[in-house]
């Protein structure tokens, strides 16, 4: 199973959401909320398959985030990169890709 959220693999557990309520003469009665969800992020689990590679590398030159601009690592400096391919169904039963790359700089061991 994947996680539809972080796209790694996970377990599927039920969860329940349920409350405790009292109505009239009822006391102490429950209503139970169950649902199906991923074990990390509590999102849909999808049927699917992922491997992730680590990698430590030295930058040659700045890395920014895609989409918001924001510096991930500096010139010169060691990091972490995780490469995640697989695949997943998604909600309308459609096979889709996985392609995720995070980079993370690492900080010296004190």
């Amino acid at each position: 199973m994947i996680c539809s959220d972080c796209k790694e693999p996970c377990d599927e557990v039920t969860r329940d959401d349920g409350f405790s309520y009292d109505y009239g003469s009822i006391t102490n009665a429950y209503h139970s909320q169950q649902y199906e969800s991923s074990d990390c992020c509590d999102a849909p689990a999808c049927e699917g398959n992922s491997h992730t590679t680590r990698t430590i590398h030295k930058a040659r030159k700045d890395h920014f985030h895609h989409t918001t601009g924001k510096l991930l690592v500096s010139k010169g400096k060691r990091y972490i990169k995780w490469y995640t391919v697989g695949w997943f169904i998604n909600d309308q039963g459609v096979s889709q890709g996985i392609k995720q790359i995070t980079k993370r700089e690492m900080t010296p061991c004190t």
